[in-house]
């Protein structure tokens, strides 16, 4: 199951993916967000999603986390508001 949620505080604004199928092996853990890292068998299915979430995150002020709660994996991007909601 995916889920998605997208969230606020005071100073930022979230959006989590939940996912809880197969588990990131701890080894993989600091390659996700690398350029072309993938864990699919075939390597024509480079990865490239991950990465460029974290690239267009960055460029816009924010951040992505990895967390893990319960039985999902959680993707986090977050942006402080001031950052996004200036003129």
């Amino acid at each position: 199951m995916v889920k998605l949620i997208i969230n606020e505080d005071e100073n930022n604004l979230y959006l989590e993916v939940y996912n809880n199928g197969n588990p990131i092996p701890a080894e993989n853990l600091s390659k996700i967000f690398k350029k072309g890292f993938s864990t699919k068998t075939n390597k024509s299915d480079h990865g490239f999603g991950l990465y460029n979430v974290k690239k267009i995150t960055t460029k816009y002020g924010g951040s992505v986390e990895l967390l893990y709660k319960d039985d999902f994996i959680i993707f986090r991007i977050m942006f402080n508001k001031d950052k996004i909601l200036s003129p």
